[in-house]
């Protein structure tokens, strides 16, 4: 398993509701995320939203397997995001964690982990609205 938090600049955007997916502005970093994500065949498994005092928090987690060529059935990947965004900052937490899908209390794949979570970061700091 590899996790990061990421302290970002509030969002300007999103008028202190950043969550809310039928509005036409909705948090940038979750859209990208989100866009990033689904265009690589990932599968979102959970989606949750609120407003909470004078922002908004956000989970989400989407899972992709991977077919290898070894003697299990390939790799299940998971990506789980919290945002917390208030009037002055955004936290964004990521955790990248691999597993056998057949057992998914056998975590394996640490490289490949990091590297994933390097991308997601990286695709973060080159958002136009946020600042890491």
């Amino acid at each position: 398993m590899q996790n990061i938090a990421l302290k970002l600049e509030a969002c300007k955007v999103t008028l202190g509701v950043p969550f809310d997916e039928s509005r036409k502005k909705m948090c940038p970093v979750y859209k990208r995320l989100r866009d990033y994500l689904e265009a690589r065949g990932w599968t979102r498994k959970h989606y949750h939203a609120e407003n909470v005092h004078n922002g908004g928090m956000c989970c989400f987690k989407y899972e992709r397997l991977e077919p290898i060529d070894s003697d299990i059935d390939g790799i299940l990947y998971t990506v789980e995001v919290t945002i917390r965004g208030t009037e002055t900052t955004c936290i964004v937490n990521i955790t990248v964690d691999s597993f056998d899908p057949k057992d998914r209390m056998k975590s394996l794949n640490h490289e490949s982990e990091a590297a994933l979570l390097d991308s997601l970061v990286v695709l973060l700091r080159k958002s136009e609205t946020h600042n890491a």
